[in-house]
């Protein structure tokens, strides 16, 4: 079946911000603590809020506000400028669009990050008919609350006239929260099949290609 929208998460799934990512958690936990890690070694914070990875890493909960400005201080600095969009993307959106499907994105960075990073790997945000941010609620209730804004803010009622895209557990899960179908993005390599499995999914995505071919059905 094609579908009527299409939602992607942002990091892993439209574009590898995996240097300027981990570059920015290494950089604050050195800075923090006196740690030195790989980046390799800090794959598992792709994906949820770093709040929350930093959390589960059990370091204190009154150096969090901290280690969030050390990061953020790094991604603006020098992270952002290693991102790129994985190979199909752009060609696969434009598809899309011309073909009726209408864009949007939810993603646990902040909006104004999500558009920033866009742009900087040469994307238009204006392909998007609404860009959301998890980081941007207030609430922090998560990625279920964020899709569950944007398919508010583009009138769908039906989840199954539109679909997820993410590379996370948490992708599948806000999906399953919102009854919609979920396409896991593969590709990027974060999200292991095995994660999924507690999950619905509809599409396994090696490619962007995958993803898009699916969509349209």
């Amino acid at each position: 079946m094609a579908f009527e929208a299409a939602i992607f998460d942002f990091d892993g799934t439209l574009v590898d911000t995996s240097g300027g990512v981990l570059g920015g958690v290494s950089y604050a936990l050195g800075e923090l603590y006196g740690e030195r890690h790989t980046l390799e070694s800090l794959r598992d914070y792709m994906g949820p809020p770093l709040s929350k990875s930093f959390a589960r890493h059990g370091y204190p909960e009154q150096d969090r506000e901290r280690f969030l400005r050390l990061y953020t201080e790094f991604y603006d600095r020098e992270g952002i400028y290693t991102c790129r969009l994985y190979p199909g993307v752009e060609r696969g959106l434009g598809l899309l669009r011309q073909r009726g499907v209408r864009l949007a994105v939810a993603s646990s960075k902040s909006r104004p990050s999500i558009i920033s990073t866009f742009r900087q790997c040469g994307g238009d945000c204006g392909i998007f008919e609404v860009i959301a941010g998890a980081a941007d609620s207030g609430d922090n209730t998560g990625k279920a609350a964020c899709i569950a804004r944007v398919l508010e803010a583009l009138g769908i009622s039906d989840p199954e006239r539109a679909v997820m895209v993410g590379d996370r557990y948490l992708d599948a899960e806000g999906a399953a929260g919102n009854a919609l179908p979920f396409a896991a993005a593969l590709y990027g390599g974060f999200g292991p099949r095995e994660e999924f499995q507690p999950w619905r999914v509809d599409c396994w995505g090696e490619s962007f290609e995958e993803i898009v071919e699916f969509i349209l059905g």
